[in-house]
């Protein structure tokens, strides 16, 4: 079973003051990315974590869009139309994270559609991305 989803590891880059912090929990969501590359060679994986990284700021290819929503499909948190599924992501949340907090920013963002399905899944991680930088210290539970 998959310990990580895919918007977890997005939420952890996202939120993380650098790469070092994040735990073992990435190397799942690195097999699935390792999958999409395989799939589109033209793509590399140091694009992807930069557009992770940044929270999309740098230009975005339609082809970094489609493995966005590759991984979104292989991490069972995406369905084929790029629309995340708000249930499925939620369910393995980290203890660390609110819920609560988490499925009020998917369900602002899961409104969003785009062009087609790899611009729909792009459109609804950037969204995502942004409010919880934004939302960073309510989403982050306090030990």
């Amino acid at each position: 079973m998959k310990f990580v989803l895919f918007l977890t590891v997005v939420l952890k880059i996202t939120l993380a003051d650098d790469m070092s912090s994040l735990d073992d929990t990435t190397q799942m969501f690195n097999k699935s990315l390792e999958s999409c590359l395989k799939k589109n060679p033209n793509v590399s994986k140091e694009t992807i974590m930069t557009a992770l990284t940044t929270v999309f700021k740098e230009p975005i290819t339609p082809e970094v869009k489609c493995i966005l929503h590759c991984i979104g499909k292989d991490m069972g948190e995406m369905n084929d139309d790029g629309v995340i599924i708000v249930e499925k992501s939620l369910q393995n949340v980290p203890a660390n994270m609110n819920k609560d907090v988490v499925k009020t920013i998917e369900e602002e963002c899961i409104t969003l559609m785009g062009t087609d399905k790899c611009d729909t899944a792009f459109l609804q991680f950037k969204c995502i991305s942004e409010k919880a930088i934004h939302k960073k210290d309510d989403l982050v539970k306090k030990s």
